[in-house]
């Protein structure tokens, strides 16, 4: 489910961005961060939003330190090889622009759920 949502928010952020007059080249860092922005769940197991907001503000930190940690690891070492061109960590305006429509698209998948069965 996490990989199948992140290639859904990359998607949907390429056609927001595409809509906004952003040639794909510009749109580029924001999908790329797309692809990634729950790269804490391969550590913790697909996470809810209600279940990370009861865990409270400490959870927060941890989830947030743990999700740079693994990002910056990944971004510099791996993606710098594999994209072929100089990758820098998102800036605050990325990673907003990322959020409104993971959280778009959050909210189609809990109003859909059962409308598309997952395959097991």
């Amino acid at each position: 489910p996490v990989l199948a949502h992140s290639l859904l928010v990359a998607r949907a952020t390429q056609l927001r961005l595409r809509a906004r007059g952003l040639t794909p080249e510009q749109a580029l860092p924001y999908v790329r961060w797309a692809l990634v922005h729950d790269v804490p769940e391969a550590v913790t197991g697909d996470m809810t939003h209600p279940l990370q907001l009861a865990l409270g503000p400490e959870f927060k930190r941890a989830w947030e330190a743990l999700q740079e940690s693994i990002i910056r690891a990944y971004w510099s070492a791996k993606l710098q090889s594999s994209w072929k061109s100089k990758v820098d960590f998102p800036s605050a305006e990325i990673q907003v622009e990322v959020k409104k429509v993971d959280v778009a698209i959050l909210n189609c998948e809990r109003n859909c759920r059962g409308l598309f069965p997952v395959p097991e």
